[in-house]
């Protein structure tokens, strides 16, 4: 997490030489929604070590782990949201999503 802070601090310096550079932009974006996930996935991990009947939380989470194609994340986070709670569409949705990811 440390890095990321530096490695957007470095683009943004960057920026400042250089700022019609919009590949530098697009490298500050990516760094900033890294560092986001990362603090995403961390309160998540909370949420499930405070309440781990809390099917949202894993839910949730999975939704992360998609999106970074961990996709045996996901499906063993969507595994347990389904568990939980059978009645959350949304879990088998995402669960969908990452089967078929993870079927390529």
């Amino acid at each position: 997490m440390h890095q990321l802070g530096r490695a957007a601090d470095d683009y943004r310096r960057y920026l400042g030489f250089a700022p019609d550079d919009l590949a530098g932009f697009d490298d500050l974006t990516r760094v900033q929604a890294q560092r986001q996930r990362d603090d995403a996935v961390a309160d998540y991990d909370k949420a499930v070590e405070l309440a781990p009947d809390w099917a949202i939380a894993y839910q949730a989470r999975g939704v992360w782990w998609i999106h970074d194609r961990w996709t045996s994340r996901a499906i063993a986070d969507l595994d347990q949201a389904v568990a939980l709670d059978p009645g959350q569409a949304t879990a088998y949705y995402h669960r969908g999503l990452a089967l078929a990811e993870d079927g390529k």
